[in-house]
């Protein structure tokens, strides 16, 4: 067992975090996160260095490196500044889809401009009806023809107001079966006709990431739009999502790094009562306990991303080990972000020390990509199939 990373993966990291320091700047990051907007020229500046996506082979615009390389350019990007960091990762948010089930031709059309940072995308799940439960959905697909007809409402989608494309999960028609194994995912363009987008504002948090409301009505595609086979739309979002979760739990672990970073460095120059508060049992403690949540989200989150790098590893315990890293590493953030803010006393409630940012910008992570009571059915699910064993 070898806990060393890769010098490759190394030299990810560094770059990142010189890419990081040098372009996010607090000021911008206020600005965008009041004003709700996409950091459009950062977006491509981190493409230019095949950041957004390093995952991904170059030749469509990823870096060429593995999942655990891309994790760890989530990390950190936002352990320097959550806002900023977490709306250029997500601006390619779907490619991971492309990349795993299209075609050559979708790949050369779509996944090189968002990759190089000359578009931007979303993935359509999500349902005014249908939150964590996908096995049924409304957004319908009808084969008319020599076309497919889709209708339907996706809401929370990230991206979709600043979107050029996205893939949308859609339900075929059925007769007795269980629905799930009846659904189709599409590529869709947002300037195609009958595809409306109402922009959803007063974000709590990750405000720089637009969210929206997509309306499909009457939306006429064709069989070159689907992405994948028609029928295992459901089974290809399940693999899409371990990804996804994975880069949740990065995320979460950039977060917490970032409160911690500024805990520290506050406990150790404040003086209260002639010595600095890290003197204190009671601030230390806590600093102590934030290093251990941090230590083992990342333990939990770098054995993920091993395993989704890994073909030999089973598709149920890349799921299993996904769902874990995810649930832990969110719900730690969350505590650490907290601590970090009571260590601050009155000035962590306020807009200059960044980390009531921190703590809006983290709350999300424990939502989507699934929440964290839906990561709990997972594990347990995936225990008492028998298969995986403690």
């Amino acid at each position: 067992m070898d806990f060393s990373l890769d010098p490759m993966v190394e030299l990810v990291r560094k770059v990142a975090r010189d890419f990081a320091e040098t372009y996010f700047e607090e000021g911008l990051a206020r600005k965008i996160d009041e004003k709700e907007e996409f950091p459009f020229d950062l977006f491509k500046k981190a493409a230019n260095l095949r950041l957004v996506r390093p995952s991904i082979p170059v030749e469509y615009g990823g870096g060429g490196f593995n999942m655990l390389a891309e994790a760890i350019v989530h990390e950190e990007f936002n352990r320097v500044d959550s806002t900023l960091g977490q709306a250029i990762l997500s601006g390619a948010f779907g490619s991971k889809l492309i990349y795993l089930f299209g075609t050559e031709k979708q790949k050369s059309k779509y996944l090189r401009k968002t990759l190089n940072g000359d578009a931007v995308m979303y993935a359509a799940f999500t349902e005014p009806d249908h939150g964590s439960d996908i096995t049924r959905l409304s957004t319908k697909a009808f084969r008319v023809g020599e076309k497919w007809i889709i209708n339907g409402v996706k809401t929370f989608i990230t991206n979709a107001p600043i979107a050029d494309f996205g893939v949308v999960l859609c339900q075929m028609e059925y007769n007795g079966d269980k629905p799930h194994r009846h659904q189709i995912m599409f590529i869709v363009d947002n300037d195609h006709q009958g595809v409306k987008v109402n922009p959803m504002k007063g974000k709590l948090g990750q405000r720089a990431s637009p969210v929206g409301e997509i309306i499909f009505d009457q939306v006429e595609l064709s069989d070159e739009d689907i992405l994948g086979m028609a029928g295992r739309g459901f089974y290809q979002a399940l693999e899409f999502f371990n990804y996804g979760r994975v880069r949740a739990a990065s995320n979460a672990i950039g977060m917490a790094l970032n409160a911690f970073d500024h805990a520290f460095k506050y406990a150790s120059e404040r003086i209260q009562f002639d010595k600095t508060i890290i003197e204190y049992q009671a601030v230390s403690h806590k600093l102590a306990l934030m290093a251990q949540l941090i230590e083992a989200s990342k333990l939990l989150t770098y054995r993920a991303a091993w395993s989704l790098d890994n073909k030999k590893i089973d598709k149920e315990l890349k799921t299993f080990y996904s769902a874990i890293a995810k649930r832990y590493a969110t719900e730690s953030a969350w505590k650490v972000i907290d601590m970090a803010l009571q260590i601050h006393g009155g000035y962590g409630y306020f807009k200059d020390m960044n980390i009531e940012r921190l703590l809006r910008d983290s709350r999300v992570l424990r939502i989507y990509e699934g929440t964290s009571e839906i990561m709990n059915e997972i594990i347990v699910g995936e225990l008492k199939r028998g298969d995986i064993k403690l």
